[in-house]
């Protein structure tokens, strides 16, 4: 009781801290806009500058006294400490259940502010047609990525896709956001896009898919995927790819390993398909003689894994009505080769689906299309999420036992079966110590879970919107959600708003109409 009591005040003064320097921030965007405004009027404006250096300086001897009386301690996040207690509970002993309560449906939120927004200009591209121009332009995709390259830290930058074909990235100094780089796109009509950024912000992938140029018939355009380098304030176009004609369903998830990077995403042949397939992608880096080029490396499709074996790779075995879940990508193996085409086998990629009759699972499969491993999933379970890895700390691996060739990956289960529905932060990993590498078995390891906490939350048609290193954007019931699920608490978002890319402390959202001319950065306090 003591401890929890001890646990609840130090969460209480960390909060205040934290509402304390973001007032100190506040303070000091106004006095160097102030100071900008006024640089030729200085004298003038005197008063009001003294009262703005007043505020700074009482605020920053706030934030020290109360850093100061702060208690230390070894772990980042309340992760670390409900890890090590679902660790050391004995075996039956439930998780703990988050206490955090969520605010009433329509009341603000303090802790989730707009700090920023952004309005859609008129001017278009030239290198959207004409023809295909409409009369306002909006925002078709957007994506985030954190200022560090180890996905620590802030949020260091977000780039957005225009329906009028222009592609723009904007970056965060220490006092607001500010446009850095923009590129022209040339759009399909009636253009889809998703964006996804390499850890650090180095790279940013393209997906885009519309339809045909026949506006007679509304058959899928060819999927077209972009890999831009980014350095600095530039944005450089370093290749292009044209794919089959196809519907984007999810993805592009960008993939590391063995010294190459690739994307793979999920495609299907069109709408009243049944399925689906994942297409994975190498790029090739520039040469003294040679430009950088993006190169298919395998195209398998996403079969009930519990029924196929793990080499099936051939296109062509659907299952019946496939609705798709979600893809991500997960931290490369171990393996190192010297040949570029086997890279991919080092890839690492998770895909959700459900199949008819409301079975669903959760595959790991290599670049190569492979099935390692699978994860039946409870039919409780509405939505799910694996968050990039870095949040895991590597002693939650050691804390498990697990072997050096074992599966295991944090997830988010979205569960309906409880009065108000829940969050489980979970563990998956393999319950075996077979090594699956090495083993003559053509079957996928199976996979099991370890609830390490759960948060209460609406969880009702759940769908994942956007994912980070901490956070998870969703929506249900008409309303949109920011699960942080490292501090176990749940955000709602202004009513009327949907996260549309996520990153360490900042939620992009825009309006739910989806021809939406705004974006909204939102800070968590």
């Amino acid at each position: 009781m003591a401890d929890t009591v001890r646990n609840s005040e130090s969460l209480q003064e960390l909060h205040k801290a934290s509402v304390t320097a973001r007032a100190l921030r506040s303070s000091l965007r106004r006095l160097v806009a102030t100071l900008t405004t006024c640089s030729g009027e200085r004298d003038s404006h005197e008063a009001l500058l003294e009262q703005l250096r007043a505020e700074v300086r009482r605020e920053s001897e706030d934030l020290e006294a109360q850093a100061a009386s702060l208690p230390t301690c070894g772990g980042g996040s309340l992760f670390d400490s409900e890890l090590k207690r679902a660790v050391a509970a004995p075996a039956g002993v439930p998780p703990r259940r988050s206490s955090t309560k969520r605010k009433a449906e329509g009341k603000s939120n303090d802790e989730l502010a707009p700090r920023f927004r952004l309005r859609i200009s008129e001017a278009p591209a030239t290198a959207v047609p004409s023809s295909l121009l409409q009369a306002t332009s909006y925002v078709l995709a957007a994506g985030a990525y954190s200022g560090r390259a180890d996905g620590q830290g802030e949020c260091g930058g977000i780039a957005a896709l225009l329906s009028c074909g222009r592609l723009e990235v904007w970056e965060r100094d220490l006092f607001s956001w500010h446009r850095t780089t923009t590129a022209k796109v040339r759009l399909p009509r009636s253009a889809k896009a998703s964006l996804d950024f390499a850890q650090g912000g180095s790279q940013l992938w393209l997906a885009l898919t519309g339809c045909g140029d026949s506006p007679s018939a509304d058959l899928p355009a060819p999927v077209q995927t972009r890999l831009y380098l980014r350095n600095g304030a530039t944005l450089r176009l370093s290749a292009i790819l044209q794919g089959p004609p196809s519907i984007l369903l999810a993805g592009p998830v960008t993939l590391s390993g063995a010294g190459t990077e690739g994307a793979a995403m999920m495609l299907s042949p069109s709408a009243q398909s049944n399925c689906c397939d994942v297409h994975v992608l190498q790029w090739h880096a520039p040469s003294n003689s040679n430009a950088g080029h993006l190169e298919p490396v395998s195209i398998f499709p996403v079969a009930s894994a519990l029924q196929s074996s793990r080499s099936q790779t051939s296109a062509g075995a659907c299952d019946a009505a496939i609705t798709v879940m979600g893809l991500w990508a997960l931290p490369e193996c171990c393996e190192t080769t010297v040949d570029r085409k086997l890279a991919a086998r080092s890839w690492r990629l998770a895909a959700c689906v459900k199949y008819q009759g409301a079975s669903k699972e959760l595959q790991l499969r290599n670049g190569l299309g492979e099935c390692l491993a699978v994860l039946p999933l409870e039919e409780s379970v509405c939505c799910l999420a694996v968050p990039p890895q870095e949040g895991c700390p590597p002693e939650a691996h050691q804390c498990f036992n697990l072997n050096k060739t074992g599966f295991s990956f944090l997830l988010l289960l979205a569960t309906d079966s409880q009065p108000r529905g829940e969050w489980r932060l979970c563990l998956a990993f393999q319950n075996d110590r077979e090594d699956r590498f090495n083993s003559t078995s053509k079957e996928p390891a199976k996979l099991c879970v370890q609830t390490i906490s759960t948060v209460e939350a609406d969880v009702k048609d759940a769908v994942a919107l956007a994912t980070s290193e901490g956070l998870i954007g969703f929506s249900a019931r008409d309303t949109s959600w920011l699960l942080d699920w490292q501090q176990q608490r749940v955000h709602a978002l202004p009513k009327g708003w949907t996260p549309i890319a996520v990153g360490p402390s900042t939620v992009l959202a825009r309006n739910f109409a989806g021809e939406s001319r705004e974006l909204v950065f939102f800070e968590l306090g």
